[in-house]
């Protein structure tokens, strides 16, 4: 039998008594006695990712509505001739106004500007100006703060060309989009040969005009913090670098940080690291000297504690981090993101993508078992260890000693379907990659792009047993001209030799890749292959999205600052001291 929850207890309702027996071994019954509710969605066990061929037109969804949709065509190339198909290798997403800007991974073409002043016709503007020919632009870095918009360009996935003489091929650009359809470009910073890899923002609620961003790295150091108060103002803004941070440097272990992202407040920094696991640094020192003048010391700590340092391990001993691999090591952290007003991270993993074999000419599935989504407590000193043992009391410091608290997995990922030699036939449907990307958090709810599994809504509420609580399997195009990763094939080559494009071998799969951006009481989302996806939610805890703005987790105090992801919710106060 297959049926969600939601419709066995809307088929059983409130009142009469249904039994259902034989495939569960035994009876469920429902009777007048057990009222069931059948004007509410209510959140189930996680359903299983279809097929691509059972996806129809318009998608799946649970507790979703599909209202617009953009394939983003290849009409904007840097170089050659247009295909007229879906361009493909699409990146994040950032919204200012009524529109969204849509980050490429690849080097042969620009990020978008997309109108959507009508959700159920987004339409293609044109490409945002002055970004960096021949590299990724805003692949995981591409962020709106008030009138700024901050793009990276970096490394891309997949094809790429040599920039233009003068033009840098990684770092930071930095736009003015008070008119959010002509966006003007007033600063740059050449990162040099530096592998960065994403970038968040961060608005000072003590002083709105202070705006800093949060460079993450593959190399050292690390992390990087740059200044950008004054900014878009081009007489006033000038990328200044303020702190800078290296795992290797204050531990001795070679390491490198996915994504880090200040606390509303900005006392601590959650840092995901790619194999070390996730910590709070302590930024405390850093915001001190930006306020008030300090003189901390910007350069990475070499020791601990580094109390002199602007960034520091908030915990001095390196061991104490949530830390899951092993077992899991086909899941590497790669986002944390703070549950607004309650003492939880939810924290992403990201596990390897299929790939082609161009031997076989067949399409091997990701890693197994994926990677999970985790509820992690981290508050200051909710309770006390062995209550009874007056000796050995001490604060649960969760921030000190990050803990799971639940974990949300799909029915494909139970462990018993891995083997040495990946899946177990028949346990999981192509291309079988089961990664949680990126999320915007609610304080009772996920949303949570999950590359080849949709867009999963998550309920929170209890974080012990994270459950779903709606889906969205959008209908894959049929093709798209720029692969970048996972199912990349061989590249199409015109007479000259120059590459004009990197099919898909097989019909493309689902690919949900973006933040989910909430953009008045909207869901917004890319799929890398698809294009651009505009929901609406409507099961349980929806009365938690704001109906008016633009909000997104991981970007505090974008819409209003001290608050993340959008007013009302998100403000922190850290006030705990960091141990000797």
């Amino acid at each position: 039998m297959n049926i969600s929850r939601r419709k066995l207890l809307q088929a059983l309702g409130t009142t009469g008594a249904v039994s259902i027996s034989g495939c569960f071994g035994g009876e469920l019954t429902a009777s007048q006695d057990t009222p069931v509710p059948t004007d509410e969605p209510v959140a189930s066990a996680a359903t299983p990712t279809p097929s691509v061929d059972e996806i129809p037109e318009g998608g799946i969804g649970e507790n979703f509505e599909l209202i617009g949709h953009d394939p983003l065509y290849d009409h904007n190339q840097y170089v050659h001739e247009v295909f007229d198909i879906p361009r493909g290798s699409n990146g994040d997403i950032a919204i200012a106004g009524d529109v969204v800007y849509v980050g490429s991974l690849i080097g042969h073409q620009p990020p978008l500007i997309v109108d959507i002043s009508d959700p159920a016709d987004p339409e293609v503007i044109g490409p945002i100006p002055d970004a960096i020919p021949g590299v990724g632009n805003g692949i995981e870095g591409i962020e709106v703060s008030g009138d700024a918009l901050v793009l990276d360009h970096r490394h891309p996935l997949g094809s790429e060309f040599d920039t233009p003489e003068g033009d840098p091929a990684r770092g930071l650009s930095v736009y003015d989009v008070s008119d959010p359809r002509e966006p003007h470009l007033v600063a740059r910073h050449d990162a040099g040969d530096l592998n960065i890899h994403a970038t968040s923002l961060w608005r000072d609620p003590e002083d709105t005009d202070r705006l800093l961003a949060v460079q993450s790295n593959w190399d050292e150091p690390t992390i990087i913090v740059f200044d950008l108060t004054g900014c878009p103002d081009s007489a006033e803004c000038d990328p200044t670098i303020v702190a800078e941070w290296s795992y290797e440097d204050q531990t001795g272990i070679s390491e490198y940080t996915h994504e880090a992202t200040l606390s509303t407040d900005g006392q601590r920094m959650y840092v995901p690291q790619w194999d070390a696991g996730t910590f709070l640094l302590d930024s405390s020192n850093l915001m001190e000297s930006l306020r008030e003048g300090g003189d901390c010391d910007p350069s990475p700590p070499e020791d601990t504690p580094g109390e002199e340092h602007c960034l520091t391990l908030l915990n001095p001993n390196p061991e104490d981090r949530l830390d899951t691999d092993p077992p899991f090591t086909s899941g590497s952290h790669h986002s944390a993101l703070k549950v607004p007003g309650r003492p939880y991270l939810l924290v992403t993993a990201e596990s390897t993508g299929p790939r082609w074999d161009s031997d076989t000419e067949e399409l091997v599935r990701g890693g197994c078992p994926g990677a999970f989504t985790r509820v992690v407590y981290i508050g200051e000193d909710e309770h006390e260890h062995h209550p009874s043992r007056e000796e050995e009391r001490e604060a649960m410091r969760g921030d000190l000693h990050p803990q799971i608290a639940g974990v949300f997995g799909l029915p494909e990922q139970q462990l018993e379907h891995c083997t040495q030699d990946g899946w177990a036939e028949d346990t999981s449907e192509l291309p079988a990659w089961f990664s949680p990307h990126y999320a915007t958090v609610f304080p009772d709810l996920a949303f949570v792009t999950y590359y080849g599994a949709g867009l999963r809504a998550i309920d929170i509420s209890n974080p012990f047993s994270p459950i779903e609580a709606g889906y969205y399997f959008n209908h894959p195009v049929e093709e798209v001209r720029w692969t970048s990763y996972g199912m990349a094939g061989s590249s199409l080559r015109d007479d000259d030799g120059e590459r004009i494009g990197r099919p898909s071998p097989t019909r493309p799969f689902m690919m949900a890749f973006s933040y989910p951006v909430i953009h008045d009481g909207y869901v917004i989302y890319a799929d890398v292959h698809s294009g651009l996806y505009i929901l609406e939610y409507d099961g349980p805890h929806a009365d938690q999205i704001p109906d008016e703005g633009t909000c997104e987790s991981g970007n505090p105090g974008q819409a209003d600052a001290g608050y993340e992801p959008c007013p009302p919710y998100g403000q922190t106060e850290w006030t705990g001291e960091r141990p000797d």
